[in-house]
């Protein structure tokens, strides 16, 4: 099974390029979202900078915000993955011995990092936000 696997192409190969094309997906469609989320709570950010709040308390409430998101995310996406492998490789006869534990240290690192790019944007625009403007929907 192994050897007609390799004799299709550079497996390993194909499948960080899905992985990747997969990653670049995700982190254009969470930063949509968490764009058009600030959009449409800057009324309520600018009230928290009214009642005391610094620009960098917003930012890093956002950026938690975020991480929380991917991170758990991607834990629950690895979680589902160690639950199906099993049964998968057995079904396909493919003794691969399963995925390394370090697999999902490094998926949520991943995510922390694609969190933070895609976090930073809306964290520096609430940073910037004027509190009249925003409220009076500007």
């Amino acid at each position: 099974m192994q050897d007609a696997l390799k004799q299709l192409g550079d497996v390993d190969y194909i499948a960080h390029a899905v992985l990747g094309v997969v990653f670049f997906a995700l982190l254009v469609s969470v930063g949509t979202v968490m764009m058009r989320g600030v959009r449409d709570r800057t009324p309520e950010l600018a009230v928290l900078k009214t009642i005391g709040f610094t620009d960098r308390a917003v930012a890093l409430m956002l950026i938690a915000e975020i991480l929380l998101l991917t991170v758990v995310g991607a834990g629950l996406g690895i979680s589902i993955t160690y639950g199906l492998m099993p049964p998968i490789l057995k079904t396909i006869n493919l003794n691969f011995g399963g995925l390394p534990a370090a697999v999902l240290l490094e998926a949520c690192l991943v995510a922390a990092v694609f969190a933070l790019a895609v976090g930073l944007w809306p964290a520096r625009r609430a940073m910037r936000l004027e509190i009249v403007a925003a409220i009076g929907g500007n």
